[in-house]
């Protein structure tokens, strides 16, 4: 989303710049060339020497808005307003995608008592979010509910890679993808023993970092546990993704909670069926248009099941069943269809600033 958001800002003649606070410079590879990129190497969320480096850039490039992703970010720029080091004048808009909104959703104390009087407009991702935003006291004028998308033309025109050579994966053998920071979250221990019930042969790549360590590890134990080795790889973060997908046969995501999730989209994109939960807005928007494969959160029974009818499919039954996906992530979920109303978010963050010091100077 972030890089996403900066190219089409750009196409629209704002003046954009991205700034990583920790170390994901990999994003600029997706990054128009003429977006100036920084990263601040932050190590935690009060990191002095990241909040140092974060308050010189918005010193030096003096923006009117500061879009800020996720809590922890939003987290670091409360405390330097609280500190005046950020100027009251450069406006803060929150764009919260948090995943596990549908497991935990209490409010911060910080963010309730103290972090939430920074916020000059919050953009949720989902009806869930606009929930926890107003229970969090944030005021309903400030609330905005837009959609997760993706700018497809970074989809397009990617070579197929040799998924397959990857695994060892036969040609007569379906071959699945998961794509995901592996995380509690994500459900990959459920996915896993939802594998371990299936009759019909199978390889299943997971594709992504290890968000949480620990639990990582114990997935890949997981795997050894339930004699799934040979037919599970992680495979850790890829920089071509979507070129990846091209060359899969079904997709799934197994995940307890969502916010969005953008990765359907990418399924799609791809005219992979997939087996999913119905998870966040972005699932329950496909669900109620009719699109099949979507089960209950947390129900290892219903996601192996829908599984099992999935990966016994043959091969040209599969790639029916995936073929009006590129068509419906065109017509509801291009970014592009988000823009009118993120121009109106920019709009309504820079007004709340603009009457904040007409009231001052009063």
């Amino acid at each position: 989303m972030v890089v996403d958001l900066a190219n089409l800002s750009r196409d629209l003649g704002h003046e954009v710049s991205v700034c990583v606070t920790r170390d994901r410079d990999d994003l600029a590879a997706d990054l128009a060339q003429a977006i100036p990129r920084h990263v601040l190497h932050r190590r935690s969320r009060f990191d002095l020497r990241g909040a140092y480096r974060l308050v010189r850039l918005i010193r030096s490039s003096a923006p009117d808005i500061l879009h800020v992703h996720g809590r922890s970010s939003f987290s670091l720029v409360a405390f330097l307003k609280t500190l005046r080091l950020i100027h009251g004048s450069v406006a803060c808009l929150l764009h919260d995608h948090y995943g596990k909104i549908l497991l935990d959703a209490r409010v911060p104390w910080w963010f309730r008592h103290w972090a939430r009087r920074y916020v000059d407009l919050y953009v949720g991702v989902s009806p869930a979010l606009r929930t926890w935003a107003a229970g969090a006291g944030i005021p309903k004028e400030k609330i905005l509910i837009i959609e997760n998308g993706l700018d497809l033309r970074r989809f397009q025109g990617r070579e197929r890679v040799d998924a397959r050579s990857l695994i060892g994966c036969p040609e007569d053998v379906p071959l699945g993808i998961v794509v995901c920071g592996i995380r509690p979250e994500k459900g990959i221990d459920l996915l896993l023993s939802a594998l371990s019930r299936q009759s019909s042969p199978f390889c299943v790549l997971i594709v992504g970092p290890d968000a949480d360590p620990e639990y990582a590890a114990a997935c890949r134990h997981q795997v050894t546990n339930l004699g799934l080795a040979g037919r599970i790889l992680f495979t850790g973060p890829r920089t071509d993704v979507p070129a990846l997908l091209r060359g899969c046969d079904f997709a799934l995501m197994p995940s307890r909670s969502e916010s969005g999730p953008l990765v359907l989209i990418e399924y799609l994109l791809a005219g992979l069926p997939f087996v999913s939960t119905l998870a966040g807005g972005i699932a329950e928007g496909l669900a109620k248009s009719g699109l099949a494969g979507f089960v209950p959160p947390g129900d290892e029974e219903a996601f192996a099941n829908a599984l099992a009818e999935l990966i016994s499919l043959p091969r040209d039954r599969l790639r029916h069943r995936g073929r009006m996906g590129p068509f419906i992530a065109a017509a509801g979920y291009g970014l592009e269809h988000r823009m009118d109303a993120w121009n109106q978010a920019y709009q309504t963050a820079g007004r709340g600033i603009a009457t904040k010091r007409e009231t001052s100077a009063r």
